[in-house]
């Protein structure tokens, strides 16, 4: 079980002694959250938040990200590391928050985790869960 997180002391320490470098690990959710500590710590370190929610990154920098060319590279990338003898489900089970919170987003993380086990399933297994989850998504949007 993880402790209580008490920002409020760290933030005490760093006024008390500004000369030391802080950064504050653990419990980020958002980038406003983030962004907020920034305001009187030296750095914050994302972990859990960052590996299934990947999209804070790119919220924290500003950053306009377009998924499709994402998921296309992560397709070429798993076709080089499967001609290597890795398994895709070992490149896949890294993909799944990368629609968090987004319609469609289970049928996404479904179409991945359960297909990278089928045999025979190679890196067209991500470009056709890219396109379901922007199919997806853009029919969300429109409806």
């Amino acid at each position: 079980e993880i402790p209580p997180l008490r920002y409020d002391v760290v933030e005490r320490l760093k006024k008390e002694f500004p000369q030391l470098p802080v950064v504050v690990n653990g419990g980020f959710r958002t980038a406003p959250a983030a962004r907020e500590v920034l305001d009187w710590a030296d750095g914050v370190m994302l972990g859990r938040e960052a590996y299934h929610r990947p999209r804070i990154l790119a919220e924290l920098a500003g950053a306009d990200v377009d998924s499709s060319e994402i998921l296309e590279r992560m397709a070429r990338y798993a076709e080089v590391e499967l001609a290597r003898g890795e398994r895709l489900p070992s490149i896949t089970r890294h993909m799944l928050g990368l629609f968090s919170g987004e319609p469609g987003a289970r049928d996404y993380r479904r179409l991945l985790s359960e297909g990278a086990r089928e045999p025979g399933a190679g890196a067209d297994l991500i470009r056709r869960a890219a396109r379901a989850q922007f199919g997806l998504t853009h029919r969300a949007a429109a409806g």
